[in-house]
C-alpha cells in the first residue's frame, strides 16, 4: 500500500460529529485516501488561536499530511455550536455564528494557502439539527477559485 494520501480533513474533536464525519468521508471516496487531525476550533485556530504557538502546531501537522504523505487537499471542516468558540449562546442570533465560522474558513483556508500555495483547501461547515441529523454545507472560498476544489472531487 503506498504512503500517500490525497486529502486530509481538518474537523473539530466534537464527539457529536465523528460517526457523522466519518460516514459524509466514506460517502466521498475519501476512506483509506486522507489523513485526518481533530482540533477544537478548527479555523479559530488558525485565525484567533487561544495559546501562543497554536496555528503553528496545526500548521505543522498540515505540513506532515502535505509533505510526507503527499496531500494535494485540505479540507477545513468547522461545525456550528462549537465550544471553542462559545458555543452557539455565544452569538446573538443563528446567522451571527454561521457568518462567524464562515469567516474564519475563509480566513483560515487563505493561511494554509499562504504556506501550501501548491494544494487546493476547501472550507465546510457541518451542523447538527435538532433530530440528531448532520448536515454538511460547502462554504464558498473568497478568493483563488482556481484552486477551489468540490470537496466530493477524489484525487
Amino acid at each position: 500500500m503506498p504512503h500517500t494520501c490525497s486529502t486530509l480533513i481538518v474537523h473539530c474533536m466534537d464527539f457529536r460529529f465523528i460517526r457523522d464525519i466519518r460516514a459524509w468521508m466514506e460517502g466521498r471516496g475519501m476512506l483509506g485516501d486522507c489523513d485526518v487531525v481533530a482540533v477544537p476550533g478548527v479555523a479559530k485556530v488558525l485565525v484567533d488561536p487561544q495559546m501562543l504557538g497554536d496555528a503553528d502546531f496545526l500548521l505543522r501537522a498540515i505540513g506532515v499530511a502535505v509533505n510526507l504523505h503527499g496531500a494535494k487537499r485540505i479540507i477545513l471542516l468547522n461545525h456550528l455550536d462549537c465550544g471553542a468558540y462559545g458555543g452557539a449562546r455565544a452569538f446573538a442570533a443563528p446567522q451571527d455564528e454561521r457568518k462567524r465560522h464562515e469567516r474564519h474558513l475563509r480566513r483560515g483556508a487563505e493561511i494554509v494557502r499562504e504556506r501550501f500555495p501548491h494544494v487546493a483547501v476547501a472550507i465546510a461547515l457541518a451542523e447538527l439539527r435538532p433530530d440528531g441529523s448532520v448536515q454538511f454545507d460547502e462554504v464558498a472560498a473568497r478568493s483563488e477559485p482556481q484552486r477551489a476544489v468540490p470537496i466530493g472531487t477524489a484525487r
